[in-house]
C-alpha cells in the first residue's frame, strides 16, 4: 500500500478516497497496533491515557505522509465515509480488532459519526512487522442508489 511519499488523497464531489499505511506503533516500529483506551477527565494524564494520546498522533502522522490534511473530513458534517482496515499483527500478544478500528476512528475524526460502514480483518505478518492498511472513502447508501435508479 506504500505510495513512495506521493499525495493519493483524491477530493470528488462530496467524497473522499485517502489510503495510508500505519507501521508499527509509536513505541516499536516493528509492533502492534494499538487498541482504543477510554479516557475520562480525571484520568486523562495517566499512563495509559498518555500511551493511546501518542498512538493517535502516530495514526495521524501516518495519515498525513500520504494525504492532505485540508481533505480529510475532521467533522464530517452531511458527508459520510466508509473506513475499511486490514491490520498485520506482528505476533500473538495484541488488542482486538474492533478496538484497533475505534482507535483509529478516534485519531482520524472529531466526531465519527459520519462514518457509515467499515470493515476490520486482520492476519499474523509474514515479515514480523504490524502494520494496519487503511482505506477512507466516500459511501453511497444503497437506499440512494435505489432512488437514483428509479
Amino acid at each position: 500500500m506504500t505510495n513512495h511519499g506521493k499525495s493519493t488523497t483524491i477530493a470528488r464531489h462530496r467524497g473522499i478516497y485517502a489510503p495510508f499505511e500505519i507501521i508499527g506503533n509509536q513505541e516499536n516500529p516493528k509492533g502492534n497496533p494499538l487498541g482504543y483506551h477510554r479516557t475520562t477527565q480525571r484520568g486523562l494524564w495517566n499512563k495509559g491515557s498518555k500511551r493511546y494520546a501518542a498512538w493517535k498522533q502516530y495514526v495521524m502522522a501516518a495519515f498525513l505522509k500520504t494525504n492532505r490534511l485540508d481533505t480529510l473530513l475532521i467533522e464530517l458534517g452531511d458527508v459520510s465515509v466508509r473506513v475499511d482496515i486490514f491490520i498485520l499483527w506482528a505476533n500473538e500478544k495484541h488488542a482486538d480488532c474492533d478496538n484497533v478500528f475505534k482507535g483509529i476512528l478516534d485519531a482520524l475524526f472529531k466526531n465519527d459519526k459520519g462514518v457509515a460502514a467499515g470493515s476490520f480483518e486482520s492476519a499474523r505478518a509474514g515479515d514480523g512487522v504490524g502494520r494496519v492498511c487503511v482505506e477512507i472513502k466516500n459511501y453511497c447508501r444503497i437506499t440512494k442508489i435505489k432512488s437514483l435508479l428509479n
